[in-house]
């Protein structure tokens, strides 16, 4: 009777595994990126300078209510088909951080629905877009032989202060948002400023 108790156990364990049992299904993903970005003064498309690759994103997925969640520091470490208890979840993929501002800080973000249901596979496509903003200053070349030194402060509200000095053409990337502009300005050894 013990022996026949701890076979009976050691077969339910077994069965608890299997995805028709518990209620599971799995989940296939894919990961791309859209670089693109709309130059809203030229009401053209142009590309971040920076783009990451599907392996470079982190990856989070939770359900509707909230009680499952996991995450991984990379989509290379997500186990693809992986037994996931069957409902509806939300997939979601990032790169940088969105309070981290400067040259070099995009931050990218995409999710997407899906619903496991049992014993099936459910294919996942997110796709990431640029989540904060580009920046590029330009000034004229009349601006520019007029005034011995510029720069100009740029400033996201509740963000950082980051100066786009006069030589620099690299894209400035901050959180999207109200944005104040403080431009320095030296003639003839006379410095001001003002607000553009």
């Amino acid at each position: 009777a013990i022996l026949f108790a701890i076979t009976s156990y050691l077969c339910s364990c077994s069965s608890d595994d299997s995805p028709t049992s518990i209620g599971s299904g799995f989940i296939e993903l894919n990961i791309s990126t859209n670089p693109n970005v709309i130059y809203s003064s030229q009401n053209l498309i142009q590309q971040a300078t920076i783009i990451p690759k599907p392996d470079d994103f982190s990856l989070k997925i939770s359900n509707i209510d909230g009680s499952i969640t996991k995450s991984w520091d990379s989509f290379n470490d997500f186990p693809q088909n992986m037994p996931t208890q069957i409902g509806t979840y939300c997939l979601t993929a990032s790169y940088g951080d969105i309070d981290s501002e400067g040259f070099d800080c995009p931050y990218y973000e995409g999710s997407t629905n899906i619903q496991v249901t049992e014993n099936n596979t459910s294919n996942a496509n997110i796709e990431c877009k640029l989540a904060n903003s580009m920046i590029t200053l330009s000034y004229t070349d009349e601006f520019k032989a007029f005034f011995d030194d510029f720069s100009t402060q740029i400033h996201s509200e509740g963000g950082s202060y980051i100066t786009y000095d006069k030589n620099e053409t690299r894209p400035l990337y901050i959180k999207p948002g109200k944005i104040s502009l403080i431009t320095s300005l030296t003639k003839n050894g006379i410095s001001t400023t003002f607000q553009p």
